[in-house]
């Protein structure tokens, strides 16, 4: 990779962090953010329900909720749904175009938005080893056993 490459990306990176609401630089989100991080995560809560987890997870009284409170709420929120939703839920994180599938496309997307980019020998290798059918794709049984033998391993 070439400097100007090196800086680019770099220069990515930081741009990335500074518009998410949960990036390196922010550290906490205000009402409305937190609002929209929910609702994108696929949670409808009320106006109501929104203010008391604010007024519960603000603990420095600052109208914000820190990364770390959000984590412990996303974690409360997926605890109380089903496990078919939830893993419904996961699938569709990954596949974008609702195809049922998840593709190399989407696998290499998902890596990018969660800062750990990964090139096209690493994406193919995880797709084959859990491609239980070879079609090149994951569907939501081959993402059911990928999860599951996470959970078995510790993850």
């Amino acid at each position: 990779m070439t400097a100007a490459a090196r800086a680019l990306r770099g220069a990515r990176r930081r741009h990335s962090a500074q518009r998410s609401p949960l990036g390196a630089r922010a550290g906490s989100i205000d009402y409305l953010e937190f609002k929209s991080c929910l609702r994108a995560l696929g949670f409808a809560p009320t106006r109501e329900e929104l203010a008391s987890i604010v007024r519960e997870f603000d603990r420095e009284g600052t109208g914000r909720v820190t990364r770390e409170a959000f984590v412990e709420v996303c974690s409360r929120m997926y605890s109380d749904r089903p496990a078919d939703e939830r893993l419904a839920q996961a699938f569709a994180l990954f596949d974008e175009t609702g195809s049922g599938t998840i593709t190399r496309r989407d696998l290499k997307r998902v890596f990018r938005e969660i800062g750990e980019p990964i090139d096209d020998e690493e994406c193919a290798a995880m797709i084959d080893e859990f491609d239980a059918n070879k079609d090149g794709l994951i569907d939501p049984a081959d993402f059911r056993a990928v999860l599951s033998e996470a959970m078995m391993s510790g993850f």
